[in-house]
C-alpha cells in the first residue's frame, strides 16, 4: 500500500526527501472496530497516524479492573475523552513524557493506523523542528482540553 501523506496533516510539514526517510519507518496496521489498542498504564512505545476510521480516546471509571473493562461490549463504563477521526493522530504523550499511558484507545470503527516507534519518532524530531512543534502544540492542546 502506498502511504498517502496527504491523508495526514502532520506529514505536510515534512519536504519530500523527509518524507522518503520517513516512509519506511511507518507501520500500517488494520485494526478491527472495538479492539483495544492500548491501554491506561501501558508503557508507550508507539505513536499512531489514522488513516482511515475512528478512535476513542477514554477513561474507565472507577472501579472496573481491566479484565472487566475488556469483557464489556457496550460503552457504559467508559468516561469518553475524545473521539479522533483520519487525519489525527494519538499516542504522542506517552512517547514523549517517558511516562504510562493516560488512557487507554479502542477502534471506534474499523480503523487503518501509520504506526511509528520511539526511536524513529525521536530520529524524526530530531530533524524537523515543524513536526516538533506540531507535536508540542498538540501535547498542550490535548493537556488544556482534559484539565
Amino acid at each position: 500500500m502506498e502511504i498517502e501523506f496527504d491523508k495526514i496533516p502532520f506529514f505536510s510539514t515534512l519536504s519530500k526527501e523527509e518524507q522518503k526517510t520517513i516512509r519506511p519507518l511507518l507501520k500500517i496496521e488494520k485494526i478491527s472496530k472495538n479492539k483495544i489498542i492500548f491501554q491506561k498504564n501501558d508503557s508507550g512505545n508507539k505513536m499512531y497516524f489514522i488513516i482511515n476510521g475512528e478512535i476513542k480516546i477514554y477513561d474507565v471509571k472507577m472501579g472496573l479492573t481491566k479484565r472487566i473493562v475488556q469483557s464489556f461490549k457496550v460503552n457504559k463504563n467508559e468516561d469518553e475523552v475524545n473521539i479522533l477521526k483520519t487525519g489525527d493522530f494519538f499516542g504522542e504523550m506517552a512517547l514523549v513524557s517517558n511516562e504510562p499511558r493516560m488512557f487507554f484507545a479502542k477502534a471506534h470503527t474499523d480503523v487503518l493506523l501509520y504506526s511509528i516507534d520511539r526511536n524513529d519518532l525521536k530520529s524524526l524530531i530530531d530533524t524537523n523542528s515543524d513536526a516538533e512543534r506540531i507535536i508540542a502544540e498538540t501535547l498542550v492542546n490535548r493537556i488544556l482540553e482534559n484539565n
